[in-house]
């Protein structure tokens, strides 16, 4: 946990969600229970940190939850919980949702007036903790609007350069803001399909994948079309490897 925020040029601030992921591999006795830290903005938050990005991640955990990470976490709410994601390949079983926190005034008195090169929200832990964007200065501003039950207390995009949408959530947003994420098929941009040099399996993961490296691009100074190939490129690798995300990452960071 840090109680304070160190000025980077390219610090990147991430909000959603922190979930216990527990994936299932096979079955009666012969199953196995794998569980590990997951959701869909902290995987984010975890790829840019391996890619040598400053990050502030807000979520929903316990004092003390966010020490061990490889970069700086702060709780929206301070008595907020994590929740549960169990899984079964791409098959999901159930989830348990993170709470929903009302944002402190603590924490917008902390982050107003900060600067941050790019700010990436998903809506895990709900619709209010985008206020939080309202006192930050960014230069990028993405969403991913998962999950999309979510979307319906959603009441504007207009304050994101980027929706990365999965295909199978319907939004409506300005085409040109719109990414399609497709998973192993790759992405779908202004009506333009890029698609991956291999498609793969689709796996947990690859979307968060896409919107790190996406991310990352941008701040490279690449502009929205390559930084999209270069998205669909990774994601597409990972659906292709046979271990987990963190497994990816860390052969992706010895390249």
């Amino acid at each position: 946990m840090t109680d304070f925020i160190e000025l980077s040029k390219n610090r990147i601030l991430v909000i959603g969600g922190y979930l216990q992921d527990i994936e299932i591999t096979g079955s009666g006795h012969d199953a196995s229970v794998t569980s590990r830290p997951g959701g869909s903005a902290y995987n984010v938050a975890m790829c840019l940190s391996y890619l040598g990005i400053d990050v502030l991640f807000l979520s929903c955990f316990s004092h003390g939850k966010g020490v061990g990470y490889a970069f700086d976490s702060l709780p929206v709410q301070s008595d907020c919980q994590r929740g549960i994601f169990l899984y079964r390949g791409t098959e999901v079983l159930a989830v348990q949702r993170s709470s929903r926190p009302t944002v402190s005034g603590a924490l917008r008195r902390l982050l107003e007036g900060e600067k941050f090169a790019l700010a990436y929200a998903t809506l895990e832990i709900g619709v209010e903790s985008l206020s939080l964007l309202d006192g930050i200065d960014s230069r990028y501003r993405i969403l991913d609007p998962s999950p999309g039950i979510e979307l319906k207390n959603l009441s504007s995009l207009e304050k994101f350069d980027y929706i990365l949408a999965n295909d199978h959530t319907p939004v409506a947003a300005c085409e040109s803001k719109l990414i399609i994420k497709a998973g192993a098929k790759g992405a779908i941009h202004r009506g333009v399909v890029y698609s991956p040099p291999l498609p793969g399996t689709d796996k947990l993961g690859s979307g968060d994948l896409f919107g790190a490296v996406f991310s990352y691009k941008l701040l490279l100074g690449q502009n929205a079309e390559e930084a999209l190939k270069w998205a669909v490129l990774e994601s597409s690798r990972y659906c292709l490897f046979r271990g987990s995300l963190s497994d990816y990452l860390f052969q992706m960071k010895k390249r």
